[in-house]
């Protein structure tokens, strides 16, 4: 049977409001994006004597769609409106039925364009300040990362997504079920 645990989501930016299908586009420095998240990812992980992710063109697929379908359909949520969670995302893609995933996601609305390094690293102290996100990212089990952002004219969303074999819980909540096995 699946356990899921559902994650708080982070929400750096007023109330959410309903907002109507548009197009959601991939940041002009996309690149520059997903390596400073991992670089991100990997200081707060050595810090706490962790192993380094490393970086996986999967997870950056499904973390990129999740981001634009996000603001595509206007939701912010670790469940699509058709009921996809992280899991079913990663498998989907191809992953490894046997491999622990978990997912982090941020939304800025009323955020104007262009979505910068600055703001990814805000995104990042936010979730290094929040339990369960910081859990994800010092998951101990998790060897690869995604990072997806998706901007529109009223703001961004970003997605971090770990895979890996799984094994102890996290340090900081020992014993806690994971976010999807």
């Amino acid at each position: 049977m699946l356990r899921v645990r559902r994650r708080a989501c982070l929400l750096l930016a007023p109330a959410l409001l309903a907002a109507p299908a548009r197009a959601a586009g991939v940041p002009e420095e996309a690149g520059a994006l997903r390596l400073r998240a991992l670089e991100l990812v990997n200081e707060a992980r050595r810090a706490r004597g962790l192993p380094a992710l490393r970086r996986s063109e999967r997870l950056e697929r499904v973390a990129q769609a999740h981001a634009e379908d996000m603001l595509r359909r206007g939701y912010f949520s670790h469940v699509s409106p058709d009921g996809e969670d992280p899991r079913s995302r990663y498998l989907a893609a191809g992953g490894d039925p046997a491999r622990m995933v978990a997912e982090n996601i941020a939304r800025c609305r009323g955020c104007r364009p262009p979505l910068r390094v600055e703001r990814v690293e805000a995104f990042h102290r936010g979730w290094m300040d929040s339990e369960g996100h910081r859990e994800n990212i010092l998951h101990p089990g998790a060897t690869r990362f995604g990072f997806g952002a998706a901007v529109e004219e009223g703001g961004f969303a970003v997605v971090q997504v770990f895979a890996g074999p799984g094994g102890r819980a996290a340090p900081e909540r020992a014993g806690t079920p994971r976010a999807a096995r």
